[in-house]
């Protein structure tokens, strides 16, 4: 079974590679997607004007006439929709939510001369590929597979098992350039879960550089 897992998500990895900068939101498809909920006309959410509710970090609109998404305003979800890109923004036309757990952060100190740590987090064995782009996006992988980073501006930062305390982790040393302070990174992983090679995207997390 691992070997299965494996061979999916070296797969999937390749087909992402093999897509990075073709990647399409032209037409409607049905996907999931995690992150936490936050109210779309907050401050912070500078794309999804009109929107009530949107993923955070990466400002991903969502609504819904099915089923109730404030009523997990704050929490992790995972959403199941329909990608219409439309309407402007782009939003996900949710049909379905449920909580669930964290499974991926940025930590450290994220200073010039400072070490991030991008950390998958899920069950130990399990596998996961990290990421890191310097914008939000959507980038359709097949099925309901998708992310939430621009395609064309994120890079492969490793893949591997998850370690006994279910974590994956890939550092990013930053150089100490003052030119980097601003910069704003986003994070998002892929993972294995259940050990039946079922792949899904992380919520994504973000930083910002300081000097």
């Amino acid at each position: 079974m691992t070997i299965r897992c494996t061979s999916r998500l070296f797969a999937t990895l390749a087909l992402a590679f093999a897509t990075i900068g073709f990647a399409s939101d032209a037409s409607a498809q049905t996907v999931r997607l995690r992150g936490e909920v936050v109210n779309g006309r907050a401050t912070g959410c500078y794309y999804c004007p009109g929107y009530e509710f949107a993923l955070k970090w990466t400002e991903t609109a969502i609504a819904s006439r099915m089923v109730s998404i404030g009523a997990f305003l704050h929490q992790q979800v995972e959403v199941e929709g329909v990608w219409d890109p439309s309407t402007n923004p782009p939003h996900l036309e949710v049909s379905a939510i449920r909580a669930v757990p964290e499974t991926f952060s940025i930590d450290g100190t994220e200073r010039i001369g400072d070490r991030m740590r991008f950390t998958s987090t899920g069950t130990p064995g399990e596998l996961a590929a990290n990421f890191l782009g310097f914008d939000a996006g959507f980038f359709p992988l097949g099925g309901t597979l998708a992310m939430t980073l621009d395609p064309q501006t994120m890079f492969f930062l490793g893949a591997g098992a998850m370690n006994g305390n279910g974590e994956f982790k890939s550092d990013v040393n930053l150089p100490n350039d003052p030119r980097l302070v601003g910069l704003r990174f986003i994070g998002q992983a892929l993972m294995t879960s259940g050990g039946a090679a079922v792949i899904f995207s992380t919520n994504p997390d973000s930083k910002t550089v300081q000097g």
